[in-house]
């Protein structure tokens, strides 16, 4: 399993760093920084192959694979109402900034479901971050009570957020990150998710 997640983060990073280039080129940037909507892009996009991935090896609905990848790309979209003094310190966020982090859920719920063809994502979207344990947020939902979108998006979303350079720190070895996620196993994480991961 590790090896088709490897698979998937070098073909969406290849896939982000060939849009950063011909956008870059387009407006005539001529630097090596990323931009951050391309960034977020690369993130989600993980999220949506690796959440794809996951799914298929655990037997989720395949008439329910496309809606999945879809809630799992849209996963981070309340960020964009987060306040950029929270969403790019290079340093780890204080209690509060922490709070307004815990929003983007609650917020990216919000935004999808104004729009009607949209609502079915808002289980990946509000819930990918509620655990197991019922530790989670924003809702605090445990075990069966959590959408079945959810469980799966919320391993991928680890994996990749634990394998990034975030401003404060490195990301961690493919290996590392597995070794978290099954540490989670039962707790933060579904166990049936934790196996299709392994």
């Amino acid at each position: 399993m590790m090896a088709k997640f490897e698979l998937e983060r070098l073909r969406a990073t290849s896939q982000r760093q060939h849009l950063m280039a011909e956008t870059n080129a387009h407006h005539g940037f001529n630097t090596d920084k990323p931009l951050d909507l391309l960034n977020r892009i690369g993130h989600c996009g993980r999220v949506a192959a690796f959440s794809l991935v996951l799914a298929k090896e655990a037997g989720y609905p395949a008439d329910g694979l496309e809606t999945l990848e879809f809630g799992a790309f849209l996963h981070d979209i309340g960020k964009i109402a987060m306040p950029d003094s929270v969403l790019r310190k290079p340093a780890p966020l204080d209690g509060e900034e922490v709070t307004v982090m815990r929003r983007h859920p609650l917020d990216g719920a919000e935004i999808v479901g104004r729009v009607h063809e949209l609502r079915p994502l808002l289980d990946g979207i509000r819930h990918h971050h509620e655990r197991l344990d019922g530790g989670g947020y924003p809702d605090g939902l445990r075990g069966a009570e959590i959408p079945r979108m959810a469980p799966i998006i919320s391993v991928a979303d680890s994996f990749d957020a634990i394998t990034t350079d975030r401003p404060y720190r490195r990301g961690l070895a493919p290996e590392q990150a597995a070794a978290e996620i099954l540490e989670g196993s039962g707790t933060q994480y579904c166990p049936v998710v934790v196996d299709a991961f392994r």
